[in-house]
């Protein structure tokens, strides 16, 4: 019969559902609380078929059946790491292997001490575990009623601030030891705060004039993210800086690291301190041992308090360098720290997502290793982490479905079924219009300049405020543009021929003669970059036939250098035409449009590809596959909460730290897969993804 799912409006009750239809001796995998009450996942004792991906019927929450999903959708073309889909199986199965080696009944020690040995396996401390499972009441006999009281009791000692909290108006001093984060942390909170509320509003101040590189690595982020930076001067009070800081609510202020046994750390405290009211926040290394987190936090906690500031923030970081996430929540917990944000990663900002407290003791679960107790791997601990991925794919759907234009018709599209409407003009100002031999839709941008998910309908193409094209137009064409009145901007060859002061010559070696323009900050192929532009003046006779005379069309050529930030190493040209009357600054607008979405062809090309080896995309595989590539430009692109929160959860469920349009395509289909083929071996709840 497979894994089931019972639902009740109580444990109690959901038991009693489970002995009814599975008997006394059902496997019960995990259990948790749900909006219609609680939820079990159980597995009948002598099922053979146990977790092996079938067609079978997974009864639902109302206790119908559901029928699993045809076909596989999964994708040939692996991301950075391994298969999420087949890693998914293996873990399902290992976990069966694991259930079928548990101890008979009898030999264990009762769940008092299985508790212990997760709870030490996963890094928490003897002195935090012991206080905790005195707890432990009579009537929590059963594994899964003892699993329960042990997330609900972590989840209720873990403090974690209300969303938003850190981002009111003030000064907030990131503090800890060296190699903490503090420096690239700072630049994620302040573009949190600069696209929330403007980059004029938002100062950054470094105060560590000991490291090397330190101040130009956040000017360099400053410069980036377009807001001030300021620098203290060693034993300079932060005070002498409230003059310049009067007009900016919000300052970040990255401090010197410094270890807990450093002498001179109450000085540098003491120069936070002053008129300006400082709010300093802890950075806890999700990787450090217990024994010195607690040496930190209670060391940076005393100082703090003795030169006038109330340490009770703090921010976990480098969490995707931990083994085991127990020991900072730990540390957090016994000293009831306040945790606002995790920070997973060194981009900036995507990187740094909001604490969640039942996200934190389900990763701290399932990171468990060998106890001193018993190094027994615990069937509880594999049942989460398949969860957990289920969680996480739930997640990544919902952010999906609230933040992506137009998801319910990329949705109709891998399922088959035509999407009931496609964006209209109005919610796609501009479109870039593909050709080739393949079927062609249109790609709509938005307002910013942002691809809309599902490409428009080609009938719709000049009925738009602005036109995007992949080379200069033909003589037809030419002359519906001109009709139309729509502003244009074509995409153009080094080696197209135009007309300079009575000379043919191609388009490239024009390019010492155009004047100097503008620079622009643009991303080129998952990341950031420079664009400096240059125009000029020349003529072009369009080709191909067309009603009336040929004639000889004057344009603005506009030819763009795309380097590096850093290093500033060319990385390529850019060649574009527009006609001559246009607005310059709308030129620019477009160009800026037309380069944020070159990829979108080839991406097209790639989705299509991997669609037709794993047989999926329904009816209309190249609208599908169109689709897919404009929602990871629009990913790569998109600085909303929405994005950044959704690009870190596809990576991270990817396996892949290089972020690109790309890596987020094949995250995408591989999300879908995933989620259809844990439909199908009932091993994720409902929620979100039931679409």
């Amino acid at each position: 019969m497979g894994v089931q799912r019972f639902v009740g409006s109580n444990n109690r009750e959901a038991m009693g559902r489970v002995r009814a239809a599975l008997g006394d001796d059902a496997l019960i995998l995990a259990n948790r609380a749900t909006d219609q009450g609680v939820e079990i996942l159980a597995l009948a004792e002598n099922d053979s078929s146990g977790y092996a991906p079938s067609e079978q019927a997974v009864p639902d929450r109302a206790g119908g059946v559901a029928a699993a999903p045809a076909g596989h959708g999964a994708t040939d073309r692996a991301p950075a790491g391994p298969d999420l889909t087949e890693q998914l199986l293996r873990e399902v199965r290992d976990m069966r292997e694991q259930l079928a080696r548990r101890a008979p009944a009898g030999e264990d020690d009762g769940p008092r001490q299985a508790l212990r040995r997760r709870l030490l396996g996963a890094g928490f401390s003897a002195v935090f575990s012991d206080p905790l499972l005195a707890g432990l009441p009579p009537e929590a006999q059963r594994d899964e009623q003892a699993d329960d009281w042990l997330q609900r009791q972590l989840q209720r000692r873990l403090s974690v601030a209300a969303p938003g909290d850190l981002e009111q108006p003030g000064v907030i001093a990131l503090i800890g030891p060296t190699g903490v984060g503090k420096t690239t942390t700072a630049a994620k909170l302040a573009a949190r705060l600069a696209r929330r509320h403007g980059a004029e509003r938002v100062a950054l101040v470094s105060a560590d004039s000991y490291r090397i590189g330190a101040r130009d690595q956040l000017r360099i982020y400053a410069d980036l993210l377009g807001v001030a930076l300021f620098n203290l001067e060693e034993g300079e009070p932060l005070d002498r800086l409230a003059r310049s800081l009067a007009d900016r609510p919000w300052v970040v202020v990255d401090t010197i690291g410094m270890s807990q046994r450093d002498a001179r750390l109450g000085e540098q405290l003491r120069q936070l301190s002053g008129a300006l009211r400082v709010r300093p926040v802890l950075l806890l290394n999700a990787a450090s041992q217990g024994e010195t987190l607690e040496e930190v936090v209670a060391v940076y906690r005393g100082t703090a308090r003795t030169a006038g500031l109330a340490l009770d923030d703090a921010i976990i970081s480098k969490q995707d360098e931990a083994s085991r996430l127990g020991p900072v929540l730990d540390a957090a917990i016994r000293h009831d720290l306040r945790l606002h944000y995790v920070c997973r990663g060194q981009r900036v900002p995507e990187d740094m997502v909001a604490a969640d407290a039942a996200g934190l003791v389900d990763d701290a679960l399932a990171l468990t290793g060998d106890s001193d107790d018993d190094g027994r791997p615990g069937a509880p601990g594999w049942a989460r982490q398949v969860l957990a991925q289920g969680r996480a794919l739930d997640a990544s759907l919902l952010l999906l479905r609230e933040g992506a234009p137009d998801f319910a018709a990329m949705e109709a599209l891998w399922h088959g079924r035509s999407p009931a409407d496609r964006p209209s003009a109005d919610q796609a100002p501009v479109h870039l219009r593909h050709g080739g031999s393949r079927p062609a839709p249109v790609l709509g941008l938005d307002s910013h300049g942002l691809p809309i998910g599902v490409p428009t309908a080609p009938d719709k193409r000049f009925s738009v405020a602005a036109q995007l094209l992949p080379a200069p137009p033909d003589t037809a064409l030419w002359r519906a543009l001109q009709q139309s009145g729509q502003p244009w901007l074509s995409a153009a060859r080094g080696n197209s021929r135009v007309w300079r002061l009575g000379q043919r010559l191609p388009l490239n070696e024009c390019y010492p003669l155009a004047a100097p323009w503008d620079s622009l900050m643009v991303r080129h192929r998952g990341r950031a970059a420079q664009l400096r532009l240059r125009r000029l003046d020349l003529a072009a006779s369009p080709t191909g036939r067309g009603d009336g005379a040929p004639f000889t069309a004057l344009l603005c050529a506009w030819f763009g250098e795309i380097r590096d930030l850093d290093s500033g190493r060319l990385l390529g040209r850019r060649y574009w035409l527009a006609p001559a009357g246009q607005s310059r600054q709308q030129d620019s607008d477009l160009l800026v449009h037309m380069l944020r979405c070159e990829e979108w062809p080839a991406l097209r090309e790639r989705a299509a590809a991997d669609l037709n080896a794993a047989g999926g995309g329904g009816e209309d595989p190249w609208g599908l596959a169109g689709a897919l590539a404009a929602l990871a430009v629009r990913l790569d692109q998109d600085n909303g909460d929405w994005a950044l929160d959704l690009r870190a959860q596809l990576l991270s469920l990817s396996g892949s730290r290089r972020r690109s349009p790309a890596t987020l395509l094949t995250a995408l289909i591989e999300l879908f897969s995933a989620r259809r083929e844990l439909q199908r071996i009932g091993a994720v709840a409902g929620g979100a993804g039931n679409a």
